[in-house]
């Protein structure tokens, strides 16, 4: 699902890649974004028509309910598919990372920008300290900060490809 996903929203992106390219703007990553929701949106509102429907006409047709009566867990099961997939998907900062809200979960400090790619030291979990690095563009930076105090040195190692411990 998770594929199909990407793949659809993926076509989406380079649509609209053409049609900015068509008034000589670019796409940047906060307007693929509004995009990236607003699709969403009108996606859970079709999949909320097809959820009525369905179990409208299962109700009246299969059950014999009177159509007045086959609304109610019609309406029900469609506010529940449409909290469902707006909370999963659509209204959840940072839909591809899946992990963010738009909340910091922990501080890094930047030892340089080169090429534009910005390499930090950052202190995570299991009192260690690592190196990491992100393109300038990343979504997984949510902003920069000037330290008001010094800094206490980390150890020495290293992880994965994208990581390496201090």
């Amino acid at each position: 699902m998770k594929k199909i996903s990407s793949i659809f929203f993926g076509i989406n992106k380079a649509i609209l890649k053409f049609i900015y390219s068509i008034f000589k703007k670019e796409l940047s990553e906060e307007e693929w974004n509004k995009w990236y929701q607003f699709i969403g949106f009108c996606l859970v509102g079709v999949s909320n028509f097809l959820v009525t429907f369905i179990v409208f006409n299962v109700c009246v047709y299969c059950f014999k309910m009177d159509p007045l009566l086959a609304n109610v867990p019609a309406f029900f099961l469609s506010v529940l598919n449409a909290f469902f997939w707006n909370n999963k998907y659509v209204f959840k900062e940072n839909d591809e990372t899946g992990n963010r809200n738009n909340l910091a979960d922990h501080v890094g400090i930047v030892e340089k920008i080169e090429n534009g790619i910005v390499y930090t030291i950052e202190g995570n979990t299991e009192d260690s300290c690592l190196r990491r690095n992100y393109n300038v563009n990343s979504l997984d930076i949510l902003g920069y900060g000037t330290p008001t105090e010094m800094l206490l040195p980390c150890k020495v190692g290293r992880i994965s490809k994208r990581s390496s411990q201090v």
